[in-house]
């Protein structure tokens, strides 16, 4: 191999590897691929978990809507409400040695 050779043959491998620098580190190179696949999975992985919690709302609205046991669990539960026809007791607790 003469030396013109050898120097055509040594900028190709520096060009070559220039481009493989450019490739694997440049702005949408390998490293941002990879970035922007492990953004794609948490982002299907939110979407999944957000979708199951919209379908449990829209459930939960429409057993408001359409269920008077729901209504009236949601009624005691989060307002204290009771019917016409219960009674609260309350008891007083003394210290433990009154009983």
């Amino acid at each position: 191999m003469s030396h013109r050779q050898k120097i055509v043959a040594a900028a190709i491998a520096c060009a070559m590897f220039g481009l493989m620098l450019v490739i694997s580190f440049g702005d949408n190179g390998l490293l941002e691929l990879s970035r922007m696949r492990a953004t794609l999975h948490t982002l299907v992985t939110d979407n999944e978990r957000l979708a199951l919690e919209n379908a449990r709302t829209y459930r939960t609205i429409e057993r408001l809507q359409k269920d008077p046991a729901m209504i009236e669990d949601v009624a005691r539960r989060e307002l204290g409400m009771i019917r016409d026809d219960e009674r609260i007791f309350k008891f007083k607790s003394g210290p433990a040695g009154d009983r």
